[in-house]
Formats: C-alpha cells, sequence, structure tokens
C-alpha cells in the first residue's frame, strides 16, 4: 500500500533530526540544552543506555512474543531505539519489517542503516503518514512505537491515532510502546517543549474506545533518560 505523506503538527521533523550547529543534540532534552547541561559526551553516553535498555528489553520479548510475525516501526528518528535489536528479528527471528516515518530525513536515516546491515531487500522503508496506515487498517501483528512518537502529537491527534490503532490491532497483535509518562515525569521537575508526557488514562482511553473493549498495559521497563524517565508498556487486548 502507497499512502500520501501528510505531516499535521507544526513540527519540523526534517530540521528537528538533523544534527547542526543550532541543533547539536537532537534528542536531548531542550530545557537541559537551553541551560548549557547537555555535552557531546553526556549525550553520547545518555543514547547509548537508552538504546541498551530498549535492545535487552525487546531482545526478550522477541523469543516469546514476535517470533515470525510482521511488525511495523511507527517513527524511525535517529534509529536509537531499534538499531541494535531490529536486525537480530529479521536476521535471527524471522520478522517481516516495514518502516513508516513522514520525515525525508528519518527515512534516510532508516535505508542507510539498512544498506549498513544488508537489510535493503528485506525491509522496507515508507515516507509515510502513519496515522493514514492506521486508519485504513494497516496494522500487523506487531507494531514498535519509539521514544517522542505520541508524545509530540496534540490532545486531538493522540486520540485519532490511538483510536484508529485500537480498531485495527489484531485480536493477539501486540503494541510496544517507548514513551515517557505523566505519572514519572511531573513538570515540576521535567520542563517540556513540544511533547505533552500523557497518562496512563490518556493512552488508554482511546485506545479502549477504538478497540471497543478493555486493553491491557504492561510495564516491561523503565529507563532515566538525563532527567526523564521512560517507560516501555508492552499493550494488547484484555
Amino acid at each position: 500500500m502507497r499512502l500520501q505523506c501528510v505531516v499535521k503538527n507544526k513540527i519540523d521533523w526534517d530540521a528537528e533530526l538533523t544534527t547542526s550547529s543550532k541543533n547539536p543534540f537532537p534528542l536531548a532534552p531542550r530545557d537541559l540544552q537551553d541551560r548549557g547541561l547537555v555535552t557531546p559526551e553526556n549525550y553520547r553516553v545518555q543514547n547509548r543506555r537508552l538504546t541498551r535498555f530498549c535492545t535487552q528489553t525487546m531482545m526478550s520479548e522477541l523469543k516469546v512474543v514476535v517470533a515470525g510475525t510482521r511488525m511495523q516501526i511507527a517513527g524511525f528518528g535517529i534509529g536509537r531505539d531499534v538499531q541494535q535489536w531490529l536486525p537480530r528479528a529479521v536476521r535471527e527471528f524471522g520478522c517481516s519489517v516495514d518502516i513508516l516515518d513522514t520525515s525525508e530525513v528519518a527515512c534516510e536515516n532508516a535505508r542507510r542503516f539498512l544498506r549498513y546491515h544488508g537489510l535493503v531487500r528485506r525491509v522496507k522503508v515508507a515516507h509515510a503518514d502513519v496515522e493514514e496506515y492506521w486508519s485504513v487498517g494497516e496494522v500487523p501483528e506487531v507494531v514498535f512505537i519509539g521514544q517522542g512518537f505520541i508524545q509530540t502529537q496534540d490532545d486531538t491527534t493522540k486520540d485519532r491515532m490511538l483510536g484508529y490503532l485500537g480498531t485495527s490491532l489484531p485480536e493477539d497483535g501486540v503494541v510496544y510502546l517507548l514513551h515517557a509518562r505523566g505519572e514519572d515525569n511531573p513538570r515540576s521537575r521535567v520542563r517540556w517543549g513540544k511533547s505533552t508526557p500523557y497518562t496512563d488514562t490518556e493512552i488508554r482511553a482511546p485506545l479502549e474506545e477504538g478497540a471497543g473493549g478493555q486493553v491491557v498495559m504492561q510495564v516491561l521497563g523503565k529507563h532515566q533518560y538525563y532527567h526523564q524517565k521512560y517507560t516501555l508498556l508492552r499493550i494488547g487486548r484484555a
């Protein structure tokens, strides 16, 4: 399926994901950057640790849940959240993978990543609107949603997208969501700019409305990224 890419919000993701003199640390918390607290060294360390957390958690999941299934990566970004476990998902566990992203920079990052790992012919990359895919039922057995994807959507878009996801998620489907939960990130401690740390209720409600029933949200692990706390959730129908 080929759907047109439509960017709905005002964030210029091509600019946000491009390292430059004005944007030296694309994924680091903006409030810490403004205070001069992000350095090349701690940025490398923080991203390496988050990559390790995602890898360890997802490798455990691949062994018991995901083997041999179709998988969709909703938002590739710079590839940090998938860079170590995704090649193994394809080679060792036989997963069929599609990568979707509205940013051409992110798509080129994905293509470069696949060329490096020799997976160009085995993994598809689409410069596409994830919501459009979900709205027409293009939701495979497994969906991985990386850091920032949901929390950078405005409330209305978030509800609509998750409603489509809930409607189209297969009965035995699984969603993995790496997300900064509102419960773990009080605004007194973290100043959020272009993103919102949605609570479990704010995530669950549109999913259940779309699914027409309850969903189960299981915490697989938590990880501290600078002063932000991220949770990797497994979500499925009850």
